[in-house]
């Protein structure tokens, strides 16, 4: 083995609970109610795909730069609560540190949008 790429979110820390808030807060501020049953199916939809499930639930049709307007909205509330509350899942900090001393390369991989890729690592001091 020569190097360990890592998906960020669910394996680095769980950011789940900070889009379920996010959706809550930028979705409701605009009509859309947001139920539990509903808010389970967004689970690994890109920011598009969720807003696009939102306003088509709601029966709201936006301009292309209002819907952006809402997807970075959601972003920037997530990246506010990575920011302030993200915790690295157990034992992340000692495995890098492990595959670090076996002079593995690591790498890393997700679906989030890139902005939040350094919020993620700062939060977490990886």
């Amino acid at each position: 083995m020569q190097a360990v790429i890592f998906d960020m979110d669910g394996l680095l820390i769980d950011s789940e609970p900070f889009w379920k808030q996010a959706e809550r807060r930028v979705f409701s501020a605009i009509g859309v109610e947001i139920t539990d049953a509903l808010s389970a199916k967004t689970m690994g939809m890109t920011t598009r795909e969720a807003t696009e499930f939102w306003l088509e639930h709601a029966g709201l049709s936006l301009s292309q730069d209002s819907m952006e307007q809402v997807e970075n909205d959601v972003i920037d509330e997530v990246a506010s609560l990575t920011a302030t509350k993200g915790q690295a899942l157990p034992g992340v900090h000692n495995l890098l540190e492990e595959l670090k001393q076996h002079r593995l390369k690591i790498g890393l991989a997700t679906n989030a949008p890139a902005r939040l890729v350094p919020v993620v690592l700062e939060r977490l001091d990886i």
